[in-house]
């Protein structure tokens, strides 16, 4: 009688083992080269009132521009500023071409401001796509943070959302500062 026992307890510890082995590992959420997810946060306003900017960080890349399309075509850009410190890093497909620092101003906040008021970046607040499978530094990637405690933040792997106007003329006021020509 023990041995029956023994054989059913086996019997049962196989079939356990076989059943853990032979399941097929997948993740509840499998990123497959090609998909898609699409974040919209409902409550980010899409109208900031702030106007003092405290933090700000935007990623872009222009590698899917002619160079006769824009001057800041073939590029990818990383613009950073704070309160403390800013810098603007220029890359190209291959190589870094430069990275500056400078110490960013009310000036420099002010036309900044600008910038994101005028091209309405607010408009994208909580828009953050993402495709699965897609070579590094491709798309745009925004974060601001105002005083006041708004911010915005959207971002897409896949293409820049905001207009290639504002993208240049970001580029254009971080050039300035840092004295990086193309």
């Amino acid at each position: 009688m023990k041995y029956w026992y023994i054989g059913a307890a086996a019997l049962v510890f196989a079939v356990a083992a076989g059943v853990l082995l032979c399941r097929k590992k997948t993740s509840p959420n499998p990123e497959i080269d090609g998909g898609v997810r699409h974040f919209h946060d409902d409550n980010a306003p899409k109208e900031i009132n702030a106007t003092e900017i405290t933090d700000f960080r935007c990623k872009f890349s222009t590698v899917d521009l002619m160079r006769e399309d824009s001057p800041i075509a073939g590029h990818l850009f990383t613009l950073y500023a704070c309160q403390k410190e800013g810098y603007f890093e220029l890359r190209d497909r291959s190589k870094e071409e430069g990275k500056k620092t400078f110490a960013p101003d009310e000036t420099f906040f002010g036309e900044l401001q600008q910038i994101v008021s005028r091209y309405a970046f607010a408009q994208h607040n909580g828009q953050h796509y993402r495709v699965s499978g897609l070579p590094p530094h491709f798309g745009m990637e925004l974060e601001i943070r105002y005083a006041s405690g708004e911010e915005i933040r959207a971002s897409n792997n896949q293409s820049c959302f905001l207009p290639l106007e504002a993208m240049e003329a970001l580029v254009a006021l971080f050039e300035q500062k840092t004295m990086i020509r193309r």
